[in-house]
């Protein structure tokens, strides 16, 4: 029976530039497959563009319930001489429109930083040791992998 394991060893490997042509385009098959060539490709306009964590809303940036009018409003303090209210809050709609906005952009970006594993797995299994201590730094995105590794 036919195994559907995508978790297999590479069956190339990058060990030189004798072995660049072939496993270059293994990489960008991958690459394209999972849509992150346009990030990869040093030719590219979008190049090193990946995603940031998107920022959750600040619950305290916004009117509860409680909150009188003229602060959710932005209104002044009538009571101290030229003391001024903070920042005027937004609304709960607009609370729940940020936080369905930010829920929404969280999936996006945890869906690419899983193509990103997937693709830093396989490169770590087809790259050459002492080639991916030379050009692969953990601290590095993808793209300067692959800039490092064409080199």
């Amino acid at each position: 029976m036919a195994s559907t394991k995508t978790n297999t060893p590479a069956a190339v490997r990058l060990t030189g530039p004798a072995t660049w042509r072939v496993w270059d385009k293994q990489f960008r098959t991958r690459a394209v497959a999972k849509d992150l060539w346009e990030l990869i490709n040093p030719d590219s306009p979008h190049r090193g563009q990946f995603r940031v964590r998107p920022t959750k809303p600040n619950p305290a940036e916004y009117a509860s319930v409680d909150d009188p009018p003229a602060r959710a409003r932005g209104g002044r303090n009538q009571g101290a001489a030229a003391e001024e209210d903070p920042a005027p809050l937004k609304s709960q709609k607009q609370y729940q429109d940020d936080r369905t906005e930010y829920q929404y952009d969280l999936r996006v970006y945890q869906a690419e930083r899983e193509k990103v594993a997937h693709l830093i797995d396989w490169v770590t299994e087809s790259v050459s040791p002492a080639i991916f201590d030379n050009a692969c730094d953990p601290d590095n995105p993808l793209d300067q992998w692959y800039t490092a590794l064409k080199a």
